[in-house]
């Protein structure tokens, strides 16, 4: 389960404005050593259905390019966002990207071509999970993260925002990173909750996330509550609550050798 530059596409069905689908990419985030995470936004003039896909590669011929995703728009003058995870990856490679989009049966038109650069030597994990949820109540079990380290663990960064919160159920627990330690396809990463925006005199809480990655389907997350922070965090088989399959989402795990 499996991220600068901006790059503009512009694709119709004919060559007349008010019947063009075109989209704008936003810049590669998540950029690991092994995979990427390309964002942009779907644009319509009129209703229809928009398709969409980016093409990448190591080389300016591309080669490689994401499966076709496709949806209904309602409204002329209207876009959604749009995003594609790639994986598989070399790290420290240079890869070139455009995105292209098109009308059902129109032509295609793609963007310039831009690139990014994967990193080199990182252990990583990435992606967001959601285990159960009720939107009417704005209450989800799971969480988005974007974090790397050394292969070794060392010299951790990166955001992560999990839900329910500590303080209060609908506002995520989100903090700095305090360790992060990979190893095959389970991670954990520990943080310091900070509620003081909501509430000044709650204290900093230590929560540790572990995530498994699965594949295709079967994802794991699950957070749960230190006594102090973790500045080094355990072997994730050590820290596995159990249970934490999610219904929707998408985590990637990359272990680099140790060196």
């Amino acid at each position: 389960m499996r991220r600068a530059a901006l790059v503009s596409i512009v694709a119709c069905g004919a060559m007349i404005l008010s019947s063009c689908k075109f989209g704008v990419t936003k810049p590669a985030t998540a950029v690991h050593d092994t995979s990427a995470t390309l964002n942009g936004r779907a644009y319509s003039e009129e209703t229809g259905t928009v398709r969409w896909w980016f093409e990448y590669g190591a080389t300016p011929a591309l080669g490689l390019s994401t499966p076709e995703q496709q949806f209904e728009n309602n409204y002329a003058k209207n876009s959604r966002a749009v995003t594609a995870n790639i994986n598989g990856l070399s790290d420290g490679t240079l890869y070139h990207y455009r995105a292209c989009a098109a009308e059902m049966a129109g032509p295609t038109k793609c963007g310039t071509t831009y690139t990014f650069t994967t990193t080199t030597g990182r252990d990583s994990v990435s992606g967001f999970g959601v285990v159960s949820e009720m939107p009417q109540l704005g209450y989800y079990d799971g969480a988005s993260l974007d974090v790397s380290g050394d292969a070794d663990g060392g010299s951790p960064e990166g955001t992560i925002s999990v839900s329910p919160g500590s303080a209060y159920f609908r506002i995520p627990d989100e903090g700095p990173i305090t360790c992060l330690r990979v190893s095959g396809n389970q991670a954990v990463v520990g943080f310091l909750a900070d509620a003081t925006d909501y509430d000044p005199e709650i204290p900093l809480v230590p929560r540790l996330t572990f995530i498994e990655d699965n594949g295709a389907t079967g994802d794991r997350v699950r957070t749960t509550t230190l006594t102090e922070p973790a500045t080094t965090c355990p072997e994730p088989s050590s820290a596995d609550p159990g249970g934490g399959v999610i219904i929707r989402g998408d985590f990637v795990i990359h272990d680099h050798p140790d060196t």
